[in-house]
C-alpha cells in the first residue's frame, strides 16, 4: 500500500445498491455521464461539497456527511485503476523473457503509470501546499485575533487613564474659578484695608456692629412689650375662660329646657309654608307669590260668586214669574243678604217643600227626615265658616305682632276645623245627589237653596282670600323692614 504524507480517510465504492431491484442512484448516474465519468466498485471518495477530505479523521468526515446540503455532492476517484497500472508497469519491468507484444503492452501500461505518477505527486503536492496554507492562514489568524486582544486590552487601559484625566481636568477647572473668585475678593478686600487705612472708608465690620447693637436694644423693647402684654393677655384670658365657663353652664341649663319643651312641644308648621330660617329677601320674594296666588284665587272666586249672584237673580225672576210659593220667593233675596235670614228663608222653603211633600203619598216621612239632616247640615257649615273666619282674623293679627307661638296655634285650629267644614260638605253634597235621584223633576225650592248656599260658600271663601292677602301683606311689610334695617 502506498503512503502518504497526511493521514486520509479511505472510503471506497464497495457496492453499487439496488431498490426494489430497480436501478439505483448510482447506475442512473453511470447510465447518463460518459464512461470515464461513471462510478464503478473500487473508487474512492476524495471529497464532499467540494471540501476535500485529505487530512480529516473518521469522525470529521461522518460528520461533514451528516451536515452536508441535500443531495450531497461527493467526487470519486478511481485508484485501483492506478493501481493495476502500476503493478502491470512492474511486472513488464521485472519479466525479460516476455514476447514483443507483451513488452509492448508492458511498455505502454510503464508509459501509463508514469502519467499516473505524475499525476498522483501534482495531486499530493497540491493536497500538500493547500494544508500548508490552511495551516498558515489559521497560525495567522490565531496571530490576529491575539494581537486583536492585545489591542482591546491596550485600549480599554488607555480609555480609562482617559477617563480619570478628564475627571482630573474637570476638577482642575472648577479649582481654578474658585480660586479665580478667591482672587477677586481678596482684591477689593486690600483695596478695603488701605482705604481704611487712609481713613477714607469706615470698617464694615464696624458697621454692622452697630446695626446689630442696635436692632438689638429693639428687640428687647419689643420683647419687654410682647411679655407685658403677654401677662395683659393672660389676665384677659382667665377673666373669659371664667365667663366661658359661667356661659357653658346657661348653655347646658338651656339646653336642657330646650330638650324638655321639644319634647312637649308639638311638630311645627311653616306658616304660608315660608321657611323661617331663610334669609330676609327670600321670604318677601316667597310673600309676594304667595300674594299674587292668593289674589289671582281671590278674582277666581269673585267671578264665580257674581255667576252664582246672576243666577240666583235669573232664578227670582223665573219664580217671580211662576207666581207660586210667595213667602218663599220673599226669602230668596235674604239668602244673599245676611246668613240668619238665609236659615230663615230655609226654614221657610223647607216648610212649603213639606206641604207639597205631604200632598206625595210614596215617600213623604223619608223626605222630611232628608231635609232635616240638609238643614242641620248646613247650619254647622255656616257655624264652622263663622269659626274659621274667627281663626283667621287672630292669625292674622298674631302674624303682624310677630307671636309666632299663636301664629301656630291658630294655624292648627284653622286645619281642624277645614278638616270639619270638608266633612260636613261632602255629607251634604252626599244628600244633595241622594235627594236628587229620588225625587221627581220640578224642585224649583230645591235648586234655589243649592244656589243660595253655593253663593254664601263662595263669598265666605273670597272674604278668606281677602284675609290670607292681608296677613300677607303685614308679613310682607315686616320682611321688608327687616331688609332695609339689615341693609342699613
Amino acid at each position: 500500500m502506498e503512503t502518504i504524507l497526511y493521514p486520509q480517510f479511505q472510503a471506497e465504492v464497495d457496492d453499487l445498491p439496488k431498490i426494489n431491484g430497480k436501478a439505483g442512484p448510482a447506475e442512473l448516474h453511470n447510465w447518463s455521464v460518459k464512461a470515464h465519468k461513471r462510478l464503478i466498485i473500487g473508487m474512492r471518495v476524495i471529497s464532499i461539497e467540494d471540501t476535500s477530505l485529505a487530512g480529516l479523521t473518521y469522525k470529521e468526515v461522518v460528520q461533514k456527511l451528516k451536515t452536508a446540503s441535500r443531495p450531497v455532492r461527493i467526487k470519486f476517484a478511481d485508484v485501483q485503476k492506478g493501481t493495476v497500472e502500476e503493478n502491470g508497469g512492474r511486472k513488464s519491468g521485472g519479466d525479460s523473457a516476455t514476447t514483443g507484444t507483451t513488452n509492448d503492452v508492458a511498455a505502454s501500461g510503464y508509459g501509463q503509470s508514469t502519467a499516473y505518477l505524475q499525476q498522483k505527486q501534482e495531486y499530493t503536492r497540491v493536497l500538500v501546499t493547500g494544508e500548508l496554507h490552511t495551516e498558515m492562514w489559521t497560525i495567522e489568524n490565531k496571530k490576529l485575533l491575539r494581537s486583536l486582544a492585545r489591542m482591546q486590552h491596550k485600549w480599554s487601559t488607555v480609555s480609562s487613564e482617559f477617563d480619570i484625566l478628564n475627571t482630573r481636568r474637570r476638577q482642575l477647572r472648577k479649582e481654578n474659578e474658585v480660586m479665580k473668585s478667591d482672587k477677586e475678593k481678596y482684591e477689593v478686600m486690600m483695596k478695603n484695608l488701605k482705604l481704611q487705612a487712609t481713613h477714607a472708608m469706615e470698617n464694615p465690620e464696624l458697621v454692622l456692629a452697630n446695626e446689630l447693637a442696635t436692632r438689638n436694644t429693639e428687640l428687647n423693647d419689643d420683647i419687654s412689650k410682647m411679655s407685658s402684654g403677654n401677662k395683659r393677655l393672660r389676665k384677659e384670658r382667665d377673666t373669659l375662660q371664667t365667663q366661658l365657663d359661667g356661659l357653658e353652664k346657661q348653655l347646658t341649663s338651656v339646653e336642657k329646657k330646650d330638650k324638655d319643651e321639644e319634647e312637649d312641644r308639638v311638630p311645627e308648621e311653616d306658616i304660608f309654608g315660608i321657611e323661617p330660617s331663610a334669609p330676609p329677601k327670600e321670604q318677601l320674594s316667597a310673600l309676594k307669590k304667595k300674594r299674587r296666588g292668593l289674589e289671582d284665587e281671590l278674582n277666581k272666586e269673585q267671578r264665580k260668586a257674581n255667576k252664582v249672584q246672576k243666577e240666583m237673580e235669573q232664578l227670582t225672576k223665573h219664580y217671580a214669574s211662576l207666581g207660586n210659593e210667595e213667602p218663599g220667593l220673599s226669602s230668596l233675596p235674604s239668602l244673599s243678604s245676611s246668613h240668619q235670614s238665609q236659615i230663615d228663608g230655609k226654614d221657610k222653603n223647607a216648610h212649603t217643600s213639606d206641604g207639597q211633600n205631604d200632598k206625595t203619598s210614596s215617600n213623604g216621612s223619608g223626605t222630611d227626615k232628608a231635609k232635616s239632616e240638609f238643614v242641620g247640615l248646613e247650619a254647622k257649615i255656616l257655624e264652622l265658616r263663622k269659626k274659621q273666619r274667627s281663626v283667621v282674623d287672630t292669625l292674622s293679627k298674631a302674624a303682624h305682632s310677630g307671636d309666632h307661638k299663636l301664629a301656630k296655634e291658630c294655624q292648627r285650629r284653622r286645619q281642624k276645623i277645614k278638616e270639619e267644614l270638608k266633612d260636613a260638605q261632602d255629607e251634604l253634597h252626599r244628600l244633595k245627589t241622594h235627594g236628587k235621584a229620588g225625587a221627581p223633576p220640578k224642585r224649583p225650592e230645591s235648586a234655589g237653596k243649592a244656589d243660595g248656599v253655593g253663593g254664601g260658600r263662595n263669598r265666605v271663601k273670597s272674604s278668606a282670600i281677602v284675609v290670607g292677602v292681608k296677613e300677607i301683606e303685614a308679613l310682607g311689610a315686616d320682611c321688608q323692614a327687616q331688609l332695609e334695617s339689615t341693609n342699613t
